[in-house]
């Protein structure tokens, strides 16, 4: 989440630099323009890499649970216990 605010506020501030007519603007050189865009950039870029962690996280997450519940009444208790920690630990760090 922290990393969606970030984005958000330098977007904020990238727009303020911008638009001429907003009530808000700040006129800013071209090169400190520059400079705010190359960092939406990069945040931008963390963001769809964590998204993309996620996505993964809970798609392993999910196919082992579909393991899991296909082999119920043939896995012992320890096997299914084991399949169980795994689940968790894929789903670790996700919100």
């Amino acid at each position: 989440m922290k990393q969606l605010s970030k984005l958000m506020c330098q977007l904020g501030s990238l727009s303020r630099g911008l638009d001429k007519e907003n009530s808000e603007f700040e006129p800013k050189s071209r090169d400190k323009l520059a400079l705010k865009l190359r960092k939406v950039v990069k945040s931008a870029q963390k963001l769809e890499a964590q998204e993309f962690d996620l996505f993964c996280r809970i798609n392993g997450a999910r196919d082992i649970a579909l393991g899991l519940m296909d082999g119920l009444g043939l896995k012992s208790g320890a096997e299914i216990e084991k399949q169980l920690i795994l689940i968790l630990e894929a789903l670790d760090g996700v919100e």
